[in-house]
């Protein structure tokens, strides 16, 4: 991200012959899906999408602008493990982006755990919020919407102190896709 902020990592079962850097994966893999079984043309700086009669030019990132761990990402303790399905992470993003709002919100009262979009420092902001099931925990963690660029699916979500791990599984092959997202607020409300 460009706060270096989230960090992600896939099992792919492709083997890739040619290096290329990319900003965006979630949009790459959303131009991979519009195609079934598509075809990669490797270029130097683009990929061809290719199904038939049709194509997408996919254009690479320079690779000097992405950031890359200078050693092996070491996983913290989670405290809290959830589970958001498909459906309220695609109404919550909506509402995100038609609303203009600014983060994502997961938050514990001691009864409910829950799961909004709202402007976190305006008591007058438009929010939407989804209640996920119970908590006896109380805590409020927010996560920047510009970070939560996730490929669709269902998520088990894990919080530890300053990060959140977001976990989904491929339709297809049942390989994870992880990514670890910056908390913006303290553990405890």
């Amino acid at each position: 991200s460009p706060a270096s902020s989230v960090f992600a990592e896939a099992e792919i079962n492709e083997t890739l012959t040619t290096p290329f850097a990319l900003t965006d994966i979630s949009k790459f893999l959303s131009a991979l899906s519009l195609f079934p079984e598509p075809e990669l043309n490797f270029k130097e700086t683009s990929v061809e999408i290719i199904k038939d009669k049709q194509k997408i030019v996919f254009v690479y990132a320079d690779p000097r602008h992405i950031l890359s761990p200078t050693k092996d990402f070491k996983a913290p303790k989670f405290d809290l493990t959830f589970t958001v399905k498909e459906e309220t992470l695609m109404k919550l993003f909506k509402t995100m982006s038609v609303l203009a709002l600014p983060a994502v919100i997961i938050e514990g009262d001691g009864k409910v755990l829950s799961i909004s979009t709202k402007e976190v420092k305006s008591s007058t902001s438009h929010s939407y919020t989804e209640e996920l099931g119970p908590t006896d925990q109380t805590f409020k963690h927010v996560f920047l919407a510009e970070n939560m660029k996730l490929i669709s699916g269902q998520y088990d979500i894990s919080i530890a102190p300053g990060v959140g791990k977001f976990v989904t599984k491929d339709a297809f092959t049942g390989k994870p896709t992880t990514y670890y997202i910056a908390i913006e607020t303290p553990l405890k409300k």
